[in-house]
């Protein structure tokens, strides 16, 4: 009987004195990004779902594809998926014609963002980020220029004609 009270007076301790849990106050990421995940669903589906800080109405490019030595091989289209009022994306994609996802696990979904892509791009998403995405790459007065090496955003990178673009790859699950 002894132990029993004990026990359930140190349970009562040890609970009783447990750090109450705090909501924590919403966190804003100190750039751009994107994030997505994939599933395959069958040979002929893989569904995608991603989230990202982009201007509402954002184009986001999406295809598939399967690292082949030093590059990869694309098994879908790029595709064009736009960011709602949440900052979420969704969709479906298939492979192109005469393929198969195949079910091997080493298959990639590729979200990325760049105002050349998917176009035409909403007007209010180049006012926000740049005619050639040079915003994202949160850069004060961000000229068209080599801003990745003087960028905080990790995920930000550019191509020939000074274009600028983040993005983000995941395992087909």
């Amino acid at each position: 009987m002894k132990i029993c009270a004990l026990t359930a007076l140190l349970g009562t301790v040890f609970v009783g004195s447990r750090p109450a849990i705090r909501a924590r106050a919403s966190l804003s990421a100190p750039t751009y990004y994107i994030a997505v995940s994939a599933r395959l669903q069958d040979a002929q589906h893989v569904r995608f779902e991603g989230a990202s800080n982009v201007p509402p109405g954002a184009k986001i490019s999406i295809n598939v594809a399967k690292f082949s030595g030093y590059g990869w091989t694309s098994y879908s289209a790029d595709n064009c998926s736009s960011v709602n009022d949440e900052g979420l994306f969704a969709g479906q994609l298939t492979p192109k014609p005469g393929l198969e996802f195949p079910r091997s696990g080493d298959l990639v979904v590729a979200a990325t963002f760049q105002t050349n892509l998917c176009r035409p791009q909403a007007s209010p998403v180049l006012e926000a980020l740049g005619k050639k995405g040079q915003r994202l790459a949160n850069v004060k007065d961000g000229d068209v220029t080599e801003l990745a090496g003087l960028s905080d955003n990790p995920q930000i990178y550019q191509v020939s004609g000074w274009y600028y673009g983040i993005e983000a790859i995941a395992r087909v699950q």
